[in-house]
């Protein structure tokens, strides 16, 4: 026979619950300020960095701890739908397994998911300096070996 939850437990619950939603929410928005201020930038640049790697013990069927594995958390910047975005990303891997990977725009990650991606945004700033710097390489060599190719390339005259 099924016990009576009290009253009282689930008034903490419901407390819990409002606290919980909203710390989370203006951390939420706390990320959506770092999203726009990137998008401010405009850089059109991609880049993902590991933001952390946790050990985590899994289970087989039974509940029978099987052994440790690896679960690797990373934070991205591209674009999602038509949109440049903060990203996150959980990936574990195991010997016996193929890993499994989910992606998630950042502020919709699972809450354990931002809390440990939010720490690899410096490195992030990082990574996309060096590769706007690096494409910034890569265009100016390109524009050179345009500017030499119109140079070359002769309009056609005029009645022929």
């Amino acid at each position: 026979m099924a016990s009576r939850v009290s009253a009282e437990l689930l008034k903490q619950l419901s407390s819990a619950s409002e606290g919980l939603n909203n710390v989370s929410d203006i951390f939420n928005s706390e990320i959506k300020v770092i999203e726009e201020a990137l998008a401010s930038y405009n850089l059109g640049v991609h880049a993902w960095v590991e933001a952390c790697i946790l050990n985590e013990e899994y289970h087989g069927k039974d509940g029978v701890p099987l052994g440790v594995q690896e679960r690797k958390i990373m934070v991205g910047y591209e674009k999602w739908n038509s949109k440049w975005c903060l990203m996150a990303s959980s990936h574990t891997r195991e010997d016996e397994y193929p890993g499994d990977l989910q992606q998630w725009i950042l502020r919709d990650a699972p809450r354990d998911i931002r809390l440990k991606a939010i720490e690899g945004i410096p490195k992030l700033l990082e990574k996309l300096i060096g590769e706007a710097k690096e494409l910034t390489a890569e265009i100016t060599k390109k524009t050179t070996e345009a500017r030499m190719l119109g140079i070359s390339i002769k309009p056609k005259a005029k009645g022929q």
